[in-house]
């Protein structure tokens, strides 16, 4: 039920923070790492709601879905993945927290998670791709595992991990292109993620396995 932030470049534990209600998931909002956007609710029972908190203080403006995407500084995109009203909202940041923008219980369904790529989108757990401003689906991935992809669009690329195969789609046209073997992936793979510039990580269930990929996936020039 606490936040814990670390400085890095020390590798230090720092300051602590209390979530009154306790703690489901969290995201740092892009430029401001004094600001966080958290899920509330105990483990096990249903969410109690998205706030913002700034310096380990919870805003009092908040909203209620559970599942959330961060796309940009002052945009949070929230949906109810708990109970069957598949409420997706879109919300501001502001002084006081959360804003309401626009809201709709069509746009998707079904206990999915969902997360923003820092460029404007959000995807789901099971491959959506979604223009959260407008409330539209602009496509679907075809993908392979029951696994989050990871998204960088600085390289056009969304990365699938199943099993010992990394797979890749295009981040324009969500076309399938090329598929990297890892031999040693080992068991229960997840929490694929970006690493350098030409370089991937995930974890299994013993240890972090790291990828560089001569070359390959470099930023887009």
């Amino acid at each position: 039920n606490e936040i814990r932030r670390v400085d890095l470049p020390m590798l230090k534990a720092d300051a602590q923070f209390p979530v009154q209600g306790g703690l489901r998931s969290m995201a740092s909002v892009p430029g401001n790492h004094d600001m966080l956007v958290v899920s509330r609710g105990a483990t096990g029972m249903t969410g109690s709601g998205i706030a913002v908190m700034e310096k380990g203080v919870l805003k009092p403006d908040v909203g209620a879905p559970n599942g959330f995407a961060v796309t940009f500084p002052n945009r949070v995109h929230t949906y109810q993945n708990e109970i069957s009203s598949w409420d997706f909202m879109t919300y501001a940041i502001g002084a006081n927290g959360l804003q309401l923008r626009g809201a709709t219980v069509s746009l998707l369904s079904g206990y999915i998670g969902i997360f923003g790529d820092g460029n404007g989108r959000v995807f789901t757990t099971n491959g959506q791709v979604i223009d959260p401003e407008q409330r539209r689906i602009l496509g679907s991935l075809a993908r392979p595992a029951d696994v989050p992809p990871m998204v960088d669009p600085s390289v056009g690329r969304i990365f699938f991990l199943n099993g010992n195969h990394i797979h890749t789609a295009d981040y324009s046209t969500f076309v399938n292109l090329d598929t990297l073997v890892v031999p040693d992936a080992g068991n229960e793979v997840r929490n694929l993620i970006r690493w350098g510039e030409d370089g991937l990580a995930f974890l299994n269930e013993k240890q972090i396995v790291v990828i560089r990929a001569k070359g390959l996936w470099k930023p887009i020039t």
